[in-house]
């Protein structure tokens, strides 16, 4: 039985790396891969670890990105030349499904283009942060397992007094209005056919958490107890709240090795870009990670993120290179197929 996570849909859409968002009570944690796959017209794969999937779009907007690398190129494009870039968050959510099914006709490609997913993060000023009391209670009692022993969890504090009015009200099982703004994330999987496009929208309200990777891998392939571990567990004592964002980071890193690691996915790999999102801003915090070798059937060491000059690169055998993005993947070509 879930009841944690609202999980995205089981479809027919499989990536090639892996892509993770959750939405927490102190703000949105996205992460990716590095990791490009080129596939050749005999079926041959190539890896190369220096490709970012992560975007900026407008003031209050995120996004990392799998599937079909120069589908997803064109349709980033095309929102950032758009006005959507000047919406809030639910506005921007509101109308992109629509903006992108109408931009994805006009793909010059598009008889041969493959799925795409996003994962949008994002915070709106203009809406309150809701969390739910019952999904909070069901998560503790995921912390304290089969005892009924009292479990000490992390309650931020304008949740603590959004409790506290609803205690006062005597209102229980209900919805909790913090005073605080709306930080938020969806996802949008575009799947072509032969018969249009096809759009599926994933919410990810608060303690849920959304997942897109190989052979199918979706949210409710992950354990629950990462999502606590990231929302309600409790801080060590005298943690500040960077010390959190690097806790959680290490978190996040160590779930992307393991599912590496047991899963052998080989077109995972790279290093681990997380992004952390709150109404303040977002704070990129890269992690080393490591990538199955499927030749050596064995676990390597892949490369790792640096900055040089202002900007994040990867550092592959000792030399440093500026990390590419959707922005300049390149133009398709007959021969190799580029996936994310």
């Amino acid at each position: 039985m879930h009841t944690l996570c609202d999980f995205a849909y089981k479809g027919y859409s499989a990536f090639m790396t892996l892509i993770y968002g959750i939405h927490t009570q102190v703000g949105v944690y996205l992460a990716a891969d590095l990791r490009l796959t080129l596939t050749d017209v005999s079926g041959q794969k190539r890896f190369e670890d220096d490709f970012c999937k992560y975007m900026t779009i407008g003031k209050h907007m995120h996004l990392v990105a799998a599937g079909d690398a120069n589908f997803a190129s064109y349709l980033v494009r095309k929102i950032l030349g758009s006005d959507l870039v000047n919406l809030s968050f639910v506005e921007f959510k509101d109308k992109v499904s629509d903006f992108i099914k109408s931009e994805s006709g006009l793909y010059p490609e598009i008889h041969k283009a493959k799925p795409v997913v996003f994962i949008f993060a994002g915070t709106d000023p203009t809406k309150k942060e809701v969390m739910s009391m019952d999904r909070m209670i069901e998560k503790i009692q995921i912390m304290q397992g089969d005892t009924n022993a009292s479990v000490p969890a992390h309650l931020s504090k304008p949740l603590r007094e959004a409790m506290y009015k609803a205690s006062l009200a005597e209102k229980k099982g209900m919805d909790l209005e913090l005073d605080k703004p709306l930080v938020s994330l969806f996802a949008l999987e575009i799947i072509p056919s032969s018969s249009g496009i096809n759009i599926r929208l994933t919410e990810g309200g608060w303690g849920t958490y959304i997942m897109y990777g190989p052979n199918g891998l979706r949210a409710e392939d992950a354990p629950p107890e990462l999502a606590i571990k990231l929302d309600l567990a409790q801080r060590p004592k005298g943690e500040t709240g960077e010390d959190m964002i690097h806790r959680h980071s290490l978190e996040l890193i160590k779930f992307f090795r393991k599912m590496i690691t047991d899963l052998q996915l080989e077109t995972v790999g790279g290093s681990i870009l997380t992004l952390w999102v709150t109404e303040h801003g977002a704070s990129v915090i890269a992690g080393d990670t490591i990538a199955f070798d499927r030749a050596k059937a064995e676990v390597v060491f892949t490369n790792c993120i640096t900055t040089q000059d202002g900007k994040f690169c990867t550092k592959i055998d000792g030399k440093i290179t500026p990390m590419r993005s959707l922005l300049n993947i390149g133009s398709p070509t007959e021969k190799t197929s580029l996936e994310i």
